[in-house]
């Protein structure tokens, strides 16, 4: 097996250079969410599970989701004492909210450090005077850019609770001293993320429901697929061309919120191709298939 390339930078421009660039990996790999999932006792974290990972498989993915998350429940941004003070936007904090706000943030005592303060590290002849440019006050804003920043990541955070056994589901309140909240479901600069991406999860499922136009043939065919996904039983579908079997069928999928794919493969009667199509519904590779 070859070891990976890298083009060196005044090498001549190929396509090919950025082609293991991270932005390309928007997508978690059914397989992989499949050994995680595994793992986890509660149904309804099981499902939501499977709801980010299906996410995932849209254009631009957890990015995206990340996005939503933060525009749909903005009041959620911040830390517990940010939202107690009820801070407003460029309002100016006393030392006092300085301190008590920083202690929630990773670093913050250096990062929001107030001239004239003594603060760590030590040196042979004891503590070390902050620098004379070191701001006298902070504004809200200045806190809220550290948040925006470390919300720039959250689709980093959503793709770990989908594959990495070490978090720990049950513990939604990350310590602030913990680099990017190891071991935890949460983040430290949104209040109850699980919470917030189960309700995302249910608005997104009631929306589907006005999409498709209710007629005869949906309501049979809805009544019939969430029978048989009761049952765990397969059912064929037939009926005229043109009645909306297709269509239900994707709105049916889209209702389950990552529960039930839609699988469409290649009218080709060979093996390759009937596998490339089912590994691109759950965002597998379909040039690792032999």
């Amino acid at each position: 097996m070859s070891s990976t390339r890298y083009a060196a930078d005044e090498s001549e421009l190929q396509q090919q250079r950025w082609a293991s660039d991270p932005e390309f990996s928007t997508s978690v790999s059914a397989l992989l969410a499949a050994k995680r999932i595994d793992l986890v006792s509660d149904r309804q974290m099981r499902e939501l599970l499977w709801f980010i990972q299906w996410r995932s498989l849209e254009p631009r993915g957890l990015r995206r989701l990340a996005e939503e998350i933060v525009a749909k429940f903005p009041e959620r941004l911040g830390t517990p004492s940010m939202r107690r003070l009820r801070l407003k936007p460029g309002k100016k904090l006393s030392s006092t909210e300085t301190i008590r706000v920083r202690e929630e943030f990773p670093d913050g005592r250096t990062e929001f450090a107030l001239r004239s303060e003594q603060v760590s590290p030590k040196d042979y002849q004891g503590l070390v005077a902050v620098p004379d440019h070191t701001p006298e006050f902070y504004r809200l804003d200045d806190f809220m850019s550290r948040i925006s920043a470390a919300a720039e990541e959250l689709h980093e955070h959503l793709m770990r609770l989908c594959i990495d056994p070490s978090i720990n589901l049950n513990r939604l309140n990350p310590s602030y001293f913990e680099p990017d909240g190891v071991g935890s479901a949460g983040v430290w600069y949104f209040h109850d993320l699980l919470g917030a991406l189960k309700q995302l999860r249910s608005d997104c499922s009631r929306n589907t429901d006005t999409i498709l136009a209710d007629t005869e043939a949906s309501r049979q065919i809805h009544n019939a697929l969430d029978f048989c996904f009761r049952r765990r039983r397969m059912i064929l579908i037939e009926g005229k061309a043109g009645i909306g079997k297709t269509a239900t069928l994707k709105a049916w999928c889209n209702r389950q919120q990552g529960l039930a794919r839609y699988v469409e493969v290649p009218s080709s009667n060979d093996d390759r191709s009937f596998f490339c199509g089912y590994r691109r519904s759950d965002g597998r590779r379909s040039w690792h298939v032999l």
